[in-house]
């Protein structure tokens, strides 16, 4: 399992790796992976760092953009893009939800 020191790196390097992958006839899907993926790199950091949501799920899935953004398959990586930021959201709001509250109370709790 990766570690968030080398997901973040790999993340830096799926921006730039497709900056070098520019000139192929791909480079109108190339550059939408890298603004995505870019956007998305704070939002994933977060997440990861504070353990917001399921992070195996968020880790597996960018796994997978990366390596289908790696290869070219920029629609398939795009798609996968948009399941990672549903996992981050899906992650944000159960965060901020009553049960969240309550997790934090039965956390805290000493029995």
């Amino acid at each position: 399992m990766a570690t968030i020191k080398e997901l973040l790196a790999n993340l830096g390097d799926a921006t730039t790796q497709t900056a070098a992958k520019e000139q192929t006839p791909d480079a109108e899907a190339a550059k939408k992976w890298q603004a995505a993926a870019k956007k998305l790199a704070p939002m994933l950091k977060d997440a990861l760092k504070s353990q917001t949501g399921d992070v195996r799920k968020m880790r597996a899935v960018f796994a997978f953009a990366k390596e289908k953004a790696d290869s070219g398959e920029y629609p398939s990586a795009l798609k996968a893009l948009v399941k990672l930021k549903q996992l981050i959201d899906e992650g944000v709001a159960a965060s901020k939800g009553p049960e969240a509250e309550w997790r934090k109370t039965a956390d805290n709790a000493i029995f």
